[in-house]
Protein backbone atom coordinates (compact mmCIF):
# COMPACT_ATOMS: atom_id res chain seq x y z
CA UNK A 1 0.00 0.00 0.00
CA UNK A 2 3.11 2.19 0.21
CA UNK A 3 2.59 3.76 -3.83
CA UNK A 4 -1.02 5.12 -2.62
CA UNK A 5 -0.58 8.68 -1.80
CA UNK A 6 2.29 9.36 -4.23
CA UNK A 7 0.03 7.63 -7.21
CA UNK A 8 -2.45 9.89 -6.32
CA UNK A 9 -0.51 13.04 -6.16
CA UNK A 10 1.03 12.61 -9.45
CA UNK A 11 -2.27 11.03 -10.95
CA UNK A 12 -3.56 14.18 -10.00
CA UNK A 13 -0.89 16.59 -11.20
CA UNK A 14 -1.15 15.01 -14.50
CA UNK A 15 -4.51 15.35 -14.72
CA UNK A 16 -3.76 19.12 -14.76
CA UNK A 17 -0.96 18.87 -17.13
CA UNK A 18 -3.31 17.54 -19.88
CA UNK A 19 -6.09 19.73 -18.81
CA UNK A 20 -4.19 23.18 -19.42
CA UNK A 21 -4.59 26.66 -19.02
CA UNK A 22 -8.21 25.32 -18.24
CA UNK A 23 -7.16 23.16 -15.57
CA UNK A 24 -8.89 24.52 -12.33
CA UNK A 25 -12.40 24.19 -13.88
CA UNK A 26 -11.50 21.07 -15.43
CA UNK A 27 -10.02 19.44 -12.48
CA UNK A 28 -12.84 20.98 -10.44
CA UNK A 29 -15.55 18.80 -12.56
CA UNK A 30 -13.42 15.98 -11.75
CA UNK A 31 -14.21 16.17 -7.86
CA UNK A 32 -10.80 18.51 -6.91
CA UNK A 33 -11.22 21.45 -4.94
CA UNK A 34 -8.41 24.44 -5.52
CA UNK A 35 -8.08 28.20 -5.66
CA UNK A 36 -5.23 29.69 -7.70
CA UNK A 37 -2.18 31.85 -6.42
CA UNK A 38 -1.06 35.11 -7.41
CA UNK A 39 1.49 35.05 -10.32
CA UNK A 40 4.22 36.88 -12.76
CA UNK A 41 5.96 35.85 -15.75
CA UNK A 42 9.45 37.34 -16.17
CA UNK A 43 12.23 36.79 -18.23
CA UNK A 44 16.14 36.24 -16.61
CA UNK A 45 18.65 35.27 -19.09
CA UNK A 46 17.94 32.64 -21.56
CA UNK A 47 14.93 31.41 -19.69
CA UNK A 48 11.14 32.38 -18.84
CA UNK A 49 9.39 31.68 -15.25
CA UNK A 50 6.42 31.55 -13.74
CA UNK A 51 6.57 33.26 -10.40
CA UNK A 52 4.54 32.31 -7.38
CA UNK A 53 4.48 33.55 -4.02
CA UNK A 54 6.62 30.89 -2.84
CA UNK A 55 8.32 28.84 -6.37
CA UNK A 56 8.61 29.62 -9.80
CA UNK A 57 8.47 27.60 -12.45
CA UNK A 58 10.47 27.25 -15.71
CA UNK A 59 8.23 27.69 -18.46
CA UNK A 60 10.65 28.25 -21.37
CA UNK A 61 14.37 28.40 -22.72
CA UNK A 62 14.96 31.06 -25.35
CA UNK A 63 18.31 29.62 -26.42
CA UNK A 64 18.71 26.55 -28.59
CA UNK A 65 22.21 26.01 -26.62
CA UNK A 66 20.35 25.48 -23.21
CA UNK A 67 20.93 27.83 -20.47
CA UNK A 68 21.87 27.40 -16.67
CA UNK A 69 18.55 26.69 -14.17
CA UNK A 70 18.96 28.77 -11.28
CA UNK A 71 18.44 27.28 -7.87
CA UNK A 72 15.78 30.33 -7.17
CA UNK A 73 14.83 33.40 -8.87
CA UNK A 74 13.75 37.08 -7.49
CA UNK A 75 13.94 35.11 -3.99
CA UNK A 76 11.92 32.42 -4.38
CA UNK A 77 12.86 28.39 -4.90
CA UNK A 78 12.49 27.33 -8.86
CA UNK A 79 10.87 23.85 -8.25
CA UNK A 80 9.15 22.50 -11.68
CA UNK A 81 10.49 22.93 -15.17
CA UNK A 82 7.33 23.29 -16.73
CA UNK A 83 5.90 21.16 -19.92
CA UNK A 84 8.32 21.71 -22.92
CA UNK A 85 10.61 24.10 -21.49
CA UNK A 86 13.95 22.91 -23.33
CA UNK A 87 12.41 21.72 -25.73
CA UNK A 88 13.72 23.84 -28.30
CA UNK A 89 17.09 23.41 -27.26
CA UNK A 90 18.45 21.77 -30.30
CA UNK A 91 22.05 22.37 -29.18
CA UNK A 92 21.93 21.49 -26.08
CA UNK A 93 24.93 19.32 -24.75
CA UNK A 94 24.24 19.21 -20.91
CA UNK A 95 21.42 20.06 -18.51
CA UNK A 96 21.96 20.17 -14.34
CA UNK A 97 19.01 20.21 -12.34
CA UNK A 98 19.56 21.96 -9.17
CA UNK A 99 18.10 20.39 -6.14
CA UNK A 100 15.48 22.50 -5.60
CA UNK A 101 13.31 21.15 -8.27
CA UNK A 102 11.05 19.05 -7.38
CA UNK A 103 9.15 18.28 -10.43
CA UNK A 104 10.28 17.92 -14.29
CA UNK A 105 7.60 18.31 -16.28
CA UNK A 106 6.06 16.01 -19.57
CA UNK A 107 8.02 16.49 -22.50
CA UNK A 108 10.40 19.06 -20.56
CA UNK A 109 13.76 17.61 -22.60
CA UNK A 110 12.42 15.77 -25.39
CA UNK A 111 14.02 14.67 -28.64
CA UNK A 112 16.90 16.98 -27.90
CA UNK A 113 19.32 16.04 -30.22
CA UNK A 114 22.31 16.96 -29.42
CA UNK A 115 22.25 16.02 -25.03
CA UNK A 116 24.38 13.83 -24.03
CA UNK A 117 24.30 14.28 -20.37
CA UNK A 118 21.84 14.95 -17.37
CA UNK A 119 22.49 15.68 -13.55
CA UNK A 120 19.61 16.07 -11.29
CA UNK A 121 19.99 17.55 -7.99
CA UNK A 122 18.64 15.62 -4.88
CA UNK A 123 15.45 17.04 -4.48
CA UNK A 124 13.75 15.79 -7.80
CA UNK A 125 10.99 13.59 -6.69
CA UNK A 126 9.08 13.21 -10.35
CA UNK A 127 9.87 12.26 -13.75
CA UNK A 128 7.24 13.57 -16.52
CA UNK A 129 6.02 11.53 -19.25
CA UNK A 130 8.28 11.89 -22.72
CA UNK A 131 11.09 13.76 -20.00
CA UNK A 132 13.57 13.07 -22.30
CA UNK A 133 12.02 11.18 -24.84
CA UNK A 134 14.35 10.51 -28.05
CA UNK A 135 17.02 12.05 -26.67
CA UNK A 136 19.42 9.60 -29.20
CA UNK A 137 22.82 11.22 -27.79
CA UNK A 138 22.06 11.07 -24.40
CA UNK A 139 24.14 8.83 -22.72
CA UNK A 140 24.29 8.88 -19.19
CA UNK A 141 22.25 10.20 -16.19
CA UNK A 142 22.68 10.77 -12.82
CA UNK A 143 19.23 10.03 -10.64
CA UNK A 144 18.69 11.98 -7.08
CA UNK A 145 18.52 9.55 -4.03
CA UNK A 146 15.05 11.79 -3.56
CA UNK A 147 13.17 10.44 -6.56
CA UNK A 148 10.49 8.40 -6.42
CA UNK A 149 8.57 8.42 -10.10
CA UNK A 150 9.52 7.81 -13.43
CA UNK A 151 6.51 8.42 -15.72
CA UNK A 152 5.42 6.61 -18.56
CA UNK A 153 8.44 6.86 -21.78
CA UNK A 154 10.49 9.24 -20.02
CA UNK A 155 13.32 7.86 -21.41
CA UNK A 156 12.13 6.28 -23.96
CA UNK A 157 14.10 5.73 -27.56
CA UNK A 158 17.07 7.22 -25.91
CA UNK A 159 19.37 5.11 -27.25
CA UNK A 160 22.55 5.68 -26.39
CA UNK A 161 21.28 5.55 -22.55
CA UNK A 162 24.18 3.15 -20.81
CA UNK A 163 24.71 4.85 -17.31
CA UNK A 164 21.94 4.98 -15.25
CA UNK A 165 21.26 3.73 -11.68
CA UNK A 166 17.78 3.28 -9.87
CA UNK A 167 17.94 4.88 -6.19
CA UNK A 168 16.28 2.94 -3.64
CA UNK A 169 13.61 4.90 -2.74
CA UNK A 170 12.08 5.07 -6.24
CA UNK A 171 8.20 4.08 -6.06
CA UNK A 172 7.34 3.56 -10.15
CA UNK A 173 8.65 3.18 -13.49
CA UNK A 174 6.27 3.71 -15.81
CA UNK A 175 5.52 2.32 -19.23
CA UNK A 176 8.06 2.17 -21.63
CA UNK A 177 10.09 4.18 -19.35
CA UNK A 178 13.74 2.79 -20.64
CA UNK A 179 12.25 1.15 -23.79
CA UNK A 180 14.91 0.93 -26.59
CA UNK A 181 17.81 1.95 -24.46
CA UNK A 182 21.35 0.83 -24.12
CA UNK A 183 21.47 -0.15 -20.58
CA UNK A 184 23.49 -2.94 -19.36
CA UNK A 185 21.48 -4.11 -16.02
CA UNK A 186 18.51 -3.15 -14.21
CA UNK A 187 18.16 -3.48 -10.81
CA UNK A 188 14.53 -2.42 -9.46
CA UNK A 189 14.12 -2.07 -5.51
CA UNK A 190 10.75 -1.81 -3.41
CA UNK A 191 9.14 -0.19 -6.77
CA UNK A 192 6.44 -1.04 -9.29
CA UNK A 193 7.11 -1.11 -12.64
CA UNK A 194 4.51 -0.42 -16.23
CA UNK A 195 4.01 -2.16 -19.13
CA UNK A 196 6.92 -2.29 -21.52
CA UNK A 197 9.40 -0.57 -18.78
CA UNK A 198 12.02 -2.44 -20.25
CA UNK A 199 11.34 -3.33 -23.57
CA UNK A 200 13.39 -3.85 -26.83
CA UNK A 201 16.05 -2.98 -24.23
CA UNK A 202 19.12 -4.98 -26.48
CA UNK A 203 22.02 -4.50 -24.37
CA UNK A 204 20.51 -5.54 -21.31
CA UNK A 205 22.56 -8.55 -19.15
CA UNK A 206 21.42 -8.24 -15.90
CA UNK A 207 18.19 -7.77 -14.57
CA UNK A 208 16.85 -7.88 -10.39
CA UNK A 209 13.80 -7.56 -9.16
CA UNK A 210 13.89 -6.95 -5.23
CA UNK A 211 10.22 -6.57 -4.66
CA UNK A 212 8.18 -6.22 -7.51
CA UNK A 213 4.37 -8.12 -6.84
CA UNK A 214 4.33 -8.21 -10.94
CA UNK A 215 6.58 -8.32 -13.60
CA UNK A 216 3.99 -6.61 -16.02
CA UNK A 217 2.93 -7.08 -20.15
CA UNK A 218 6.45 -7.14 -22.29
CA UNK A 219 8.36 -5.86 -19.19
CA UNK A 220 11.53 -7.05 -20.65
CA UNK A 221 10.08 -8.33 -23.94
CA UNK A 222 13.17 -7.99 -27.14
CA UNK A 223 16.02 -8.32 -24.72
CA UNK A 224 17.70 -10.35 -26.40
CA UNK A 225 21.41 -10.32 -24.38
CA UNK A 226 19.48 -10.69 -21.36
CA UNK A 227 21.44 -13.53 -19.58
CA UNK A 228 20.16 -13.24 -15.71
CA UNK A 229 16.94 -12.63 -13.84
CA UNK A 230 16.63 -12.57 -10.20
CA UNK A 231 12.71 -12.59 -9.44
CA UNK A 232 11.14 -10.77 -5.83
CA UNK A 233 10.49 -13.32 -3.33
CA UNK A 234 7.13 -11.40 -3.60
CA UNK A 235 6.08 -11.75 -7.00
CA UNK A 236 3.06 -13.71 -7.55
CA UNK A 237 2.34 -12.56 -11.71
CA UNK A 238 4.67 -12.92 -14.77
CA UNK A 239 2.31 -10.85 -17.69
CA UNK A 240 2.15 -11.42 -21.42
CA UNK A 241 5.23 -11.84 -23.52
CA UNK A 242 6.94 -10.18 -20.03
CA UNK A 243 10.25 -12.47 -21.27
CA UNK A 244 9.50 -12.67 -25.13
CA UNK A 245 12.27 -12.72 -27.42
CA UNK A 246 14.91 -13.31 -24.22
CA UNK A 247 16.97 -15.79 -26.34
CA UNK A 248 20.46 -15.74 -24.01
CA UNK A 249 18.29 -16.16 -21.18
CA UNK A 250 19.25 -20.25 -20.18
CA UNK A 251 17.99 -20.21 -16.17
CA UNK A 252 14.93 -19.04 -14.56
CA UNK A 253 13.60 -19.35 -10.99
CA UNK A 254 10.20 -19.31 -10.47
CA UNK A 255 9.06 -18.28 -7.30
CA UNK A 256 6.58 -21.20 -6.03
CA UNK A 257 4.40 -17.69 -4.82
CA UNK A 258 3.43 -16.97 -8.42
CA UNK A 259 0.38 -17.92 -8.96
CA UNK A 260 -0.29 -16.63 -12.82
CA UNK A 261 1.96 -16.29 -15.76
CA UNK A 262 0.27 -14.74 -18.93
CA UNK A 263 0.41 -16.11 -22.64
CA UNK A 264 3.76 -16.22 -24.34
CA UNK A 265 5.51 -14.67 -20.87
CA UNK A 266 8.82 -16.86 -22.19
CA UNK A 267 7.82 -17.60 -26.31
CA UNK A 268 11.41 -17.18 -28.04
CA UNK A 269 13.28 -17.76 -24.96
CA UNK A 270 15.16 -20.84 -26.92
CA UNK A 271 18.04 -21.62 -24.29
CA UNK A 272 16.08 -21.57 -21.44
CA UNK A 273 15.23 -23.99 -18.65
CA UNK A 274 12.86 -22.86 -15.86
CA UNK A 275 13.14 -24.30 -12.16
CA UNK A 276 9.96 -24.67 -10.45
CA UNK A 277 8.32 -26.14 -7.79
CA UNK A 278 6.31 -29.28 -8.34
CA UNK A 279 2.67 -28.50 -9.36
CA UNK A 280 3.13 -24.93 -8.98
CA UNK A 281 1.79 -22.51 -11.74
CA UNK A 282 5.51 -22.12 -13.55
CA UNK A 283 5.11 -25.83 -13.79
CA UNK A 284 1.47 -26.19 -15.19
CA UNK A 285 3.02 -23.26 -17.83
CA UNK A 286 6.29 -25.03 -18.74
CA UNK A 287 4.14 -28.04 -19.70
CA UNK A 288 1.84 -26.11 -21.84
CA UNK A 289 3.95 -24.27 -23.29
CA UNK A 290 6.82 -26.96 -23.62
CA UNK A 291 9.10 -25.59 -22.14
CA UNK A 292 12.12 -27.09 -20.74
CA UNK A 293 12.40 -27.42 -16.89
CA UNK A 294 13.47 -29.21 -13.72
CA UNK A 295 11.92 -29.25 -10.14
CA UNK A 296 13.40 -27.86 -7.35
CA UNK A 297 11.87 -28.14 -3.69
CA UNK A 298 9.50 -24.85 -3.29
CA UNK A 299 11.48 -23.31 -0.56
CA UNK A 300 14.45 -23.39 -2.80
CA UNK A 301 12.32 -21.35 -5.39
CA UNK A 302 13.01 -17.92 -3.27
CA UNK A 303 8.99 -17.56 -2.59
CA UNK A 304 6.04 -19.44 -1.22
CA UNK A 305 2.94 -19.22 -2.71
CA UNK A 306 0.55 -16.65 -0.69
CA UNK A 307 -0.78 -18.62 2.49
CA UNK A 308 1.55 -22.34 1.56
CA UNK A 309 3.53 -22.65 4.51
CA UNK A 310 4.73 -25.66 4.12
CA UNK A 311 5.22 -25.51 0.25
CA UNK A 312 3.29 -27.71 -1.03
CA UNK A 313 2.06 -25.20 -3.54
CA UNK A 314 -1.37 -25.57 -2.33
CA UNK A 315 -3.02 -24.05 0.60
CA UNK A 316 -3.92 -26.50 3.43
CA UNK A 317 -5.24 -27.58 6.82
CA UNK A 318 -1.80 -27.84 7.82
CA UNK A 319 -1.09 -23.98 6.52
CA UNK A 320 -4.14 -22.73 8.75
CA UNK A 321 -2.62 -24.73 11.52
CA UNK A 322 0.57 -23.25 11.04
CA UNK A 323 -0.66 -19.66 10.42
CA UNK A 324 -2.32 -19.95 13.88
CA UNK A 325 0.48 -21.50 15.84
CA UNK A 326 2.94 -18.45 14.15
CA UNK A 327 0.14 -15.54 14.93
CA UNK A 328 -0.04 -17.37 18.49
CA UNK A 329 3.44 -16.66 19.12
CA UNK A 330 3.60 -13.03 17.76
CA UNK A 331 0.30 -12.44 20.65
CA UNK A 332 3.09 -13.92 23.46
CA UNK A 333 5.97 -11.96 22.24
CA UNK A 334 8.11 -15.16 21.28
CA UNK A 335 9.36 -16.03 17.89
CA UNK A 336 6.73 -17.01 15.27
CA UNK A 337 8.31 -19.86 14.37
CA UNK A 338 8.39 -19.53 10.82
CA UNK A 339 11.33 -19.23 8.52
CA UNK A 340 11.73 -15.80 6.24
CA UNK A 341 9.98 -17.18 2.81
CA UNK A 342 7.24 -18.69 5.35
CA UNK A 343 6.09 -15.56 7.84
CA UNK A 344 6.36 -13.84 3.90
CA UNK A 345 3.38 -16.31 2.64
CA UNK A 346 1.50 -15.85 5.71
CA UNK A 347 1.47 -12.14 6.77
CA UNK A 348 1.27 -10.86 2.51
CA UNK A 349 -2.32 -12.34 2.62
CA UNK A 350 -3.83 -8.73 3.37
CA UNK A 351 -1.11 -6.73 2.25
CA UNK A 352 -0.44 -5.15 5.91
CA UNK A 353 3.13 -3.98 5.01
CA UNK A 354 4.60 -7.39 6.31
CA UNK A 355 3.34 -7.96 9.86
CA UNK A 356 1.30 -11.04 10.78
CA UNK A 357 -2.04 -10.35 11.67
CA UNK A 358 -5.33 -11.83 12.78
CA UNK A 359 -6.92 -10.81 9.52
CA UNK A 360 -4.13 -12.66 7.51
CA UNK A 361 -4.92 -15.93 9.96
CA UNK A 362 -8.74 -15.74 9.10
CA UNK A 363 -7.57 -15.57 5.24
CA UNK A 364 -6.09 -18.49 5.14
CA UNK A 365 -8.51 -20.51 6.56
CA UNK A 366 -11.00 -18.36 4.23
CA UNK A 367 -9.14 -19.36 1.16
CA UNK A 368 -8.80 -23.15 2.30
CA UNK A 369 -12.58 -23.47 3.07
CA UNK A 370 -13.35 -22.19 -0.01
CA UNK A 371 -10.46 -23.98 -2.33
CA UNK A 372 -10.10 -27.44 -0.91
CA UNK A 373 -13.62 -27.73 1.53
CA UNK A 374 -15.98 -26.25 -0.66
CA UNK A 375 -14.13 -26.67 -4.18
CA UNK A 376 -14.96 -22.91 -5.49
CA UNK A 377 -11.95 -21.37 -7.03
CA UNK A 378 -11.99 -18.33 -5.10
CA UNK A 379 -8.95 -16.47 -5.40
CA UNK A 380 -6.97 -13.73 -2.92
CA UNK A 381 -8.12 -10.61 -4.77
CA UNK A 382 -11.69 -12.04 -4.34
CA UNK A 383 -11.37 -12.65 -0.95
CA UNK A 384 -9.68 -8.78 -0.19
CA UNK A 385 -12.43 -7.40 -2.46
CA UNK A 386 -15.14 -8.92 -0.10
CA UNK A 387 -13.46 -8.41 2.76
CA UNK A 388 -11.58 -5.48 3.21
CA UNK A 389 -13.79 -2.37 2.21
CA UNK A 390 -11.55 0.62 1.64
CA UNK A 391 -11.39 3.64 2.80
CA UNK A 392 -10.48 7.49 1.85
CA UNK A 393 -8.32 9.70 2.75
CA UNK A 394 -7.20 13.12 1.69
CA UNK A 395 -3.63 14.24 1.04
CA UNK A 396 -3.06 17.87 0.09
CA UNK A 397 -0.58 18.58 -2.58
CA UNK A 398 0.63 21.62 -5.16
CA UNK A 399 0.31 21.24 -8.58
CA UNK A 400 0.99 23.70 -11.88
CA UNK A 401 -0.72 23.29 -15.15
CA UNK A 402 0.87 23.41 -18.83
CA UNK A 403 1.38 27.26 -18.93
CA UNK A 404 3.04 26.94 -15.65
CA UNK A 405 -0.02 28.61 -13.69
CA UNK A 406 0.33 28.01 -9.90
CA UNK A 407 -2.83 25.65 -8.76
CA UNK A 408 -2.83 24.97 -5.14
CA UNK A 409 -5.33 22.21 -4.57
CA UNK A 410 -6.55 19.55 -1.87
CA UNK A 411 -7.94 16.58 -2.67
CA UNK A 412 -10.93 15.03 -1.33
CA UNK A 413 -11.14 11.67 -2.74
CA UNK A 414 -9.53 9.58 -5.19
CA UNK A 415 -7.11 8.06 -2.65
CA UNK A 416 -7.85 5.10 -1.17
CA UNK A 417 -5.88 3.26 1.86
CA UNK A 418 -6.85 0.01 4.19
CA UNK A 419 -6.53 0.45 8.04
CA UNK A 420 -3.26 -0.78 9.00
CA UNK A 421 -4.05 -3.56 12.45
CA UNK A 422 -2.09 -2.63 15.59
CA UNK A 423 -0.49 -5.97 15.90
CA UNK A 424 3.08 -6.28 14.53
CA UNK A 425 5.41 -9.03 14.43
CA UNK A 426 8.93 -9.49 16.33
CA UNK A 427 11.99 -8.81 13.50
CA UNK A 428 12.11 -12.11 11.59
Amino acid sequence: MKHMKSACIITAAAFLTAAGICGIQAAADAGFSMTAAEETVVERGDLRFTVCDDHAVVTKCLNQSGAVIPEEIDGVPVTEIGEEAFAVCTQMKEAVIPGSVERIGANAFGKDPMLESVTIGNGTVYIGRYAFDSCINLKSVKLPDTLQWIDDRAFYLCTALSGIELPEGIEYIGECAFYGTAIPSAEVPDASIGIGAFENCTKLKTAKLQAAYTVPDFAFSGCEALESVTLSSRLEAIGTRAFDGCKALKTLTVPARVEKIGSYALTGCDALTLKVAADSAAEKHAQRFAIKYEIIDAMETGGLMTGDLNGDCRVSVEDVQLALQAYTNVLAKKDSGLNALQYEAASSVCLFGGSLTVEDVQFILRYYTENEVAKRTVSWDDLRTIYMPETTTAPAVTVYNTSGTCICDELTTHTTAIPMPVTTAPAQ
